[in-house]
């Protein structure tokens, strides 16, 4: 069975939408059927308003998530690999 984006995004924590996609990928869901997925599911998560990284990627999270140290934590990492220009 593959995994659904709400469970990933439960399984995985915060992270770049480029995660998500490569993680269903992986499952073996081809790439644009993954970015679909993640774009149709923004019911169950919530977009960092006003940033975007490389190739358009967002930081997405849960809303039980927002300010607790994984979400800074992978937020950081984010801005390191991902968000040279801010």
């Amino acid at each position: 069975m593959q995994p659904y984006t709400k469970d990933l995004l439960r399984e995985l924590g915060p992270g770049l939408t480029t995660r998500y996609i490569a993680e269903l990928v992986a499952t073996g869901v081809s790439e644009t059927a993954a970015r679909k997925r993640v774009q149709r599911a923004s019911d169950d998560y919530q977009r960092l308003a006003g940033i975007r990284f490389e190739k358009n990627a967002r930081f997405i999270y849960r809303p039980e998530d927002y300010g607790d140290i994984l979400f800074w934590t992978r937020l950081e990492e984010a801005f390191y690999t991902h968000g040279k220009s801010y």
